[in-house]
Order: C-alpha cells, then structure tokens, then sequence
C-alpha cells in the first residue's frame, strides 16, 4: 500500500487586496487542487454573506473537508466522485450566498479541479481533472507524463483575449476596464462552454452532470510506478516561457518554487496591460503543490 505526503507548495494571491481562489488538500489517499472564480458577477459583488474572504475555492474545499474529513470514495468511478464534490460545491455555495433573483448561472463562481486518489486495496492511482488545472505524473524510472487542461479551456482563453485586446486597441484605457466592458462577450461564452454539447469547464451548477468526455485527464496507474505528482493552477501560466516540465520536475526537488512564482509576478508587472504577453487578467492566483508517494 501507498500513501500522499506534501512535499512542497506555493501559493500566491494574484491581486493582493483580493482573495486567494486557489485551494488544495493532500491527505494519505487524496490529492486535490481546486481553483475558483470570486466575486465575478455585477460588477464584482461576493455572494457568500459573513465570510470575509468570498466565494473562493479555498473556502470551498475547507468547507468541504470540514463537513466531511475523510471525503471518502464511495463512487466506482473518479469521474463520479469529482461528480459528488461538485454537489458539495453546489451545497455550500447555495447555503451561504445571497443570490438575487437577476443573477444568471453563467455569473455563478465557477472552478477547476483535479482529483487523485489512492485505492489501497488494488495499489492503484487514479487521477481525473476538468478545465484548467494541470498535472505531472512522474515515475520512477525518470518518466512522466503530463495531464494537460482540456484544450476547449485555451480556444475559449484565446477569444476572450483577443476581444479584450480589440476593446483597448479601439478605446484605450486599462486591461481591467477592457474586462468590464467584455463581461457580455465573457458571459455569453460562459453560457455555451457550460452546454451540454461543449462544457469546458466546472461550474458549481452543472459539475454533478458533466459528461465523461468533459474529464480530459482521466487516467489510472499503478501507485507502486510513480515517485510524484506536481499540480498546479492556471496561475502557474507558460506564456511567459520561464518553465518547462522539467524545469518543474527539477524545482519540486529542489523545493524552489517561490523562484519561479516570483518571476510570474515580476513578468505581470512589467506587462500589467498585457501587450507583450495577451491575457485576460494581469495577475493571477498562481498555486503549485507536489506529493510523493511512499509505501507503507
């Protein structure tokens, strides 16, 4: 049998006076990265009521491990399982938010998850994720393999940015601004990329219904193979060129990862408005977690 141990993290709020919407837990048989939209609809309002720090993913999964601290498997398939955590975001959500009558699904807090579990009976991993968070999966043998975001996530990425870009190269002003006037176009690809017939992303509102083919990375291993996981949110962006896989492999050794997190910032700060390297925000939440695996 096998088990999860922390072995290094960084997380780092993209906007200092903003929360945190990264959120992640490893325990002996569950590795889990959740990265989630606060405060998106009507210009910015939160919905969670007496939570000082809104409706963010890492408020979300705490909720979720304190409500339910073993968060065990009791679905046959990882698939299934990511389903349930989705109804428990679906919960805690409608338990604690003032949503007014106007407000729109595709306004909702949306998220990114990815989920490996440990089966200690058959020695197997099992590893399944939706939208944008991303995972290395290395082996022992200096192997590994790479659990990319489901590719509906950079067309709809790409299209976002490109009428943010046109909206400042026709009216100027700032990246934010250009945002808030895109909300429209923004909201509408919401609406169809949470269809039944594209979803591309997680959404606390259709999770519990997404299609198998919505799981781009689902995967089983056997645990006895691997040596560790690195998962890490969007925030980790590679528009700016500073990694590769192997770059990270090698920093989760090293337990460097600030390095790397710290050039993120200085990158997006010399770029706030994004012209040498186009993007939807300026700065992003940025969270990278690795876990060995030791038999026991």
């Amino acid at each position: 049998m096998y088990q999860f141990q922390i072995d290094s993290y960084v997380t780092s709020a993209g906007h200092p006076e903003r929360p945190n919407e990264d959120g992640f837990f490893v325990s002996p048989t569950q590795f889990l990265m959740i990265d989630g939209a606060t405060g998106r609809a009507k210009g910015g309002r939160r919905f969670i009521k007496d939570i000082s720090y809104g409706t963010d993913a890492a408020w979300f999964t705490a909720e979720i491990i304190r409500q339910y601290p073993d968060f065990k498997r009791d679905e046959d398939d990882l698939r299934n399982h990511i389903r349930k955590f989705g109804r428990l975001l679906n919960q805690n959500f409608l338990k604690g938010a003032d949503i007014p009558s106007d407000i729109e699904k595709a306004e909702v807090p949306c998220a990114a998850i990815h989920i490996a579990e440990l089966d200690q009976t058959t020695g197997q991993l099992e590893i399944a994720s939706l939208a944008d968070t991303e995972a290395i999966i290395v082996f022992h043998d200096g192997r590994f393999d790479v659990l990319r975001a489901d590719p509906r996530m950079d067309e709809n990425d790409k299209l976002i940015t490109a009428k943010v870009k046109a909206h400042m190269a026709a009216h100027g002003g700032t990246l934010y601004e250009a945002m808030i006037a895109s909300m429209d176009f923004m909201r509408a690809r919401a609406s169809i990329t949470n269809t039944p017939n594209n979803r591309g992303v997680m959404n606390v509102w259709d999770t519990q219904t997404a299609p198998d083919e919505s799981f781009a990375n689902h995967k089983i291993y056997n645990a006895k193979d691997i040596e560790r996981i690195i998962m890490y949110s969007d925030g980790i962006d590679d528009r700016y060129g500073l990694w590769t896989h192997e770059d990270l492999i090698k920093q989760s050794r090293e337990k460097s990862f600030e390095n790397l997190v710290t050039q993120i910032r200085e990158q997006e700060q010399a770029d706030p408005l994004g012209i040498s390297y186009p993007r939807i925000k300026a700065a992003d939440d940025a969270t990278i977690v690795c876990a060995t695996l030791h038999p026991i």
